[in-house]
């Protein structure tokens, strides 16, 4: 297409015509929410169902099994005619099938009926499901997932865990709840600095130094270090720092690190990145590499940071 005029003229023919363009579209276009009961028997039992409502009406028909929804495109009218025909024969399915497992869509094999929600699933899916969730690096939650988000019935209780999940994946799922909580409520609940220390408490607001009851170090509450009496803190760090090569301490969470070896992009378990070299923090580890490949002419590490922008990109 060739547009002949003035700049201005050209620009708001343009604009006019991308703005048709987009209705269009827009009108050519239908989705179906396909949370029946059958979907799982039409689209492989009864494809050849879907391929003949295509032929009839001149549509494409496909399906998101994500957010679960058939979309069709076509004419206007023949979209109508199709989507009409297609929810008829959904719901003629449905009433001949017994409701399915929501995760695997196969019937349900030794149920389970979560305690909030009273939604059922296999039993060895709804374990699945949750496994998964406990896999992950930071936990927010986990969600029946037939509830919407703003439902409170959705998030799954304790006894509901306790019931499907072992005494390991238990503890793990608590260790995870723990951190996130407090990394997310830092002003009210300190973690005892000691590497590998799992203790954490609540601090008086009076408070200049404390000793763990777990481990029993002693430490100052304002730069979580070994306590240092009256000297001030930045001070008694760079003592401390020249006593302790291999530690150091995280810009974020003021936890220290001890790096025994690998390179100097660091990520603590707070989620911060940061530079070994200078204790500069950063967004991600691309950027990481990034600046200590210039500010530190460390060029071993291209290797790393290609690698990160490779996963990045996938």
């Amino acid at each position: 297409m060739i547009i002949i005029g003035n700049k201005e003229h050209r620009a708001k023919a343009i604009k006019d015509i991308n703005e048709f363009l987009t209705l269009q579209e827009e009108q050519r276009t239908r989705t179906i929410d396909a949370k029946f009961k059958s979907i799982r028997k039409v689209l492989i039992d009864d494809s050849k169902i879907l391929r003949e409502i295509e032929d009839t009406y001149r549509v494409s028909i496909s399906y998101d099994f994500v957010n679960k929804l058939f979309t069709l495109s076509g004419e206007e009218e023949n979209i109508e005619k199709a989507k009409k025909e297609l929810l008829a024969h959904l719901s003629e399915q449905d009433k001949q099938v017994l409701d399915p497992c929501p995760i695997c869509f196969d019937n349900i094999s030794n149920c389970y009926r979560l305690e909030n929600c009273k939604h059922i699933f296999c039993e060895t899916c709804l374990r699945t499901q949750i496994l998964l969730s406990v896999d992950r690096p930071k936990i927010e939650g986990i969600r029946c997932s037939l509830c919407k988000e703003d439902d409170m019935r959705g998030l799954i209780c304790v006894q509901d865990l306790i019931n499907l999940l072992d005494a390991s994946n238990l503890e793990k799922l608590w260790k995870l709840t723990k951190d996130t909580y407090l990394d997310r409520n830092q002003e009210l609940f300190h973690r005892c600095p000691s590497p590998d220390c799992p203790q954490f408490f609540r601090t008086a607001y009076d408070e200049t130094e404390r000793t763990c009851d777990y481990c029993f170090l002693k430490f100052c509450i304002k730069c979580k270090k070994t306590a240092h009496g009256n000297v001030p803190c930045e001070t008694a760090e760079k003592e401390l720092l020249k006593k302790t090569l291999k530690a150091k301490q995280c810009p974020k969470c003021k936890m220290l690190v001890e790096k025994i070896e690998g390179c100097d992009k660091i990520h603590c378990h707070c989620g911060a990145y940061f530079c070994w070299v200078c204790e500069k923090q950063f967004e991600d580890a691309i950027s990481t590499y990034e600046h200590i490949r210039q500010a530190h002419r460390h060029f071993q590490y291209l290797i790393g940071f290609l690698d990160d922008v490779y996963l990045d990109e996938i």
